[in-house]
C-alpha cells in the first residue's frame, strides 16, 4: 500500500463527497439512456450548476468557488471503464 501524500482538506472532501453523491443519484440512472440516445444532458449539468460543481476551479469575482486544481479533478466524473 502506497502512502498518502496528503489529506483532503474539509473543502476539498466535500466536493469529492457532493459529487459522488450526485453522480449516484442523478447521473448514473439516466447515463445509459443518454448515451443510447446520444442526448445532451441538459437537466443533468443544470443540477451540477446548482451544487456550484461547474465553478470549482473558477475564480469567486466571476461566481466560481475558486477551490482549486485539485477540488477541480475530484469534481470530475472518472473516465468511463472499457469493461462492463
Amino acid at each position: 500500500m502506497h502512502p498518502r501524500l496528503f489529506d483532503l482538506t474539509d473543502a476539498q472532501a466535500l466536493v469529492r463527497d457532493t459529487a459522488r453523491s450526485y453522480a449516484q443519484k442523478t447521473l448514473v440512472p439516466v447515463a445509459a439512456r443518454l448515451d443510447r440516445e446520444a442526448a445532451f444532458p441538459r437537466e443533468q449539468l443544470a443540477g451540477l450548476a446548482e451544487l456550484g460543481l461547474m465553478g470549482v476551479n473558477v475564480p469567486e469575482r466571476y461566481g466560481g468557488a475558486e477551490a482549486g486544481a485539485v477540488a477541480y479533478v475530484l469534481a470530475a466524473p472518472p473516465p468511463p471503464s472499457p469493461w462492463p
